[in-house]
């Protein structure tokens, strides 16, 4: 997808983004609720994350991210990719500080008063 978009220069946004942790077909807990996963998974997903988004700059433009407890929808309860997800930020003292700490770099458009007047570059 990257090399595509660059080939054809085209801009690239991640949608839908949230943190499963895998191996081949084995999906891994991946719930920030728990102390002792919190920064397994940052280190696990949201570094590799930020350094694709970093890494590749010049093509990723923008990104959601979904921030909700996938375990508790019953359509996710039999899911073996979602059933061990709760990816809110706020339940998690840790990855809510550093995904602030991310956030916060100059180089995120984040809502503001000013958003639309700060004019967007590229």
């Amino acid at each position: 997808m990257l090399i595509f978009a660059r080939k054809h220069k085209k801009p690239v946004f991640i949608s839908e983004a949230t943190p499963v942790r895998q191996i081949d077909n084995l999906y891994f807990d991946s719930d920030l609720k728990k102390e002792k996963l919190e920064k397994t998974i940052w280190k696990e997903w949201f570094i590799p994350f930020f350094k694709t988004i970093n890494k590749n700059s010049d093509v990723i433009k923008a990104f959601s991210y979904i921030n909700s407890d996938w375990s508790s929808q019953p359509m996710w309860i039999t899911n073996s990719t979602f059933n061990k997800v709760d990816s809110r930020l706020q339940v998690s003292k840790y990855v809510s500080q550093k995904w602030k700490e991310e956030i916060e770099k100059p180089k995120y458009l984040n809502a503001s008063d000013e958003l639309w007047n700060k004019g967007l570059k590229n």
